[in-house]
């Protein structure tokens, strides 16, 4: 078997399995029961996050995985043959890449603010939530519209053998000033190093809270425990997270890096 049909294979089985569970965590936050539950500001962001996190694994299966591993060759052929242009495919991949970034952003920076604002989190949020929404909606369309001022075909890394593969390449350069890989980078690099500061700022708040709590034996209630142990459950989920989208930048930055190399 071909080593990349093994790789592509290898893939499959911890993305499909994390996808299907993503969705699934999308259908319980949509049910109209659950919304008494899940009524926080948090989790109406982990919802919206998903949405971005479901539009970058399609079009990242559709428009690299597939065609790069080698799978489904006859179909991306045939589009390289007609040259069907796909830069709304492309579009569509990079503006989901920088809105996890941002999403990514906001719910660290809520788990910070529930922290440190114990008591005003909700009031605070009540209009920080609008400013998110706008955000992460209009903000990665205005650093990816360029995108769509050229064109691009799927193009075979070697003609004489189509199995190899098949990768985007652009046929026009209007916007030759703009540089997509350059941008998500710089953004990976900002966005992930703020969610890093932040989630230190959120673990050192949440160990001189327990410590002040342990410290004081009027304030070691039920309420207050259950309080420090949902923040901290929450500020977790979070980290996880964040640690996936950094997983996730490096391999993207490694992957253009070794098809700049061996396939440009």
């Amino acid at each position: 078997m071909n080593n990349q049909y093994v790789i592509f294979c290898i893939n499959l089985l911890y993305e499909i399995p994390s996808f299907i569970l993503l969705v699934i965590i999308e259908i319980i936050l949509l049910i109209p029961s659950n919304r008494k539950i899940f009524y926080s500001s948090f989790f109406k962001i982990i919802f919206f996050n998903g949405l971005f996190d479901i539009l970058s694994f399609v079009t990242f299966t559709i428009h690299h995985r597939l065609p790069n591993y080698g799978i489904l060759v006859e179909f991306y052929n045939d589009l390289f043959m007609k040259e069907v242009d796909v830069r709304s495919v492309e579009f569509l991949r990079s503006l989901s890449t920088i809105g996890q970034l941002i999403g990514m952003f906001f719910l660290c920076f809520n788990r910070f603010t529930s922290v440190y604002f114990q008591v005003r989190y909700d009031n605070i949020w009540r209009y920080l939530l609008p400013v998110y929404y706008v955000t992460v909606t209009v903000l990665p369309i205005l650093l990816t519209f360029p995108i769509l001022l050229d064109k691009m075909i799927y193009k075979p890394f070697d003609r004489s053998n189509i199995s190899f593969g098949f990768k985007g390449r652009w046929m026009t350069y209007n916007a030759r000033w703009y540089n997509s890989y350059m941008v998500t980078s710089i953004l990976n690099l900002l966005f992930l190093t703020l969610c890093a500061i932040i989630n230190f700022s959120t673990l050192f708040l949440l160990i001189r809270y327990k410590r002040s709590a342990e410290s004081k034996v009027q304030d070691v209630g039920s309420n207050h425990t259950m309080n420090f142990s949902m923040e901290k459950k929450f500020f977790l989920l979070a980290v996880v997270c964040f640690t996936g989208q950094l997983i996730f930048a490096l391999s993207g930055v490694s992957y253009n890096l070794i098809i700049l190399l061996f396939y440009s």
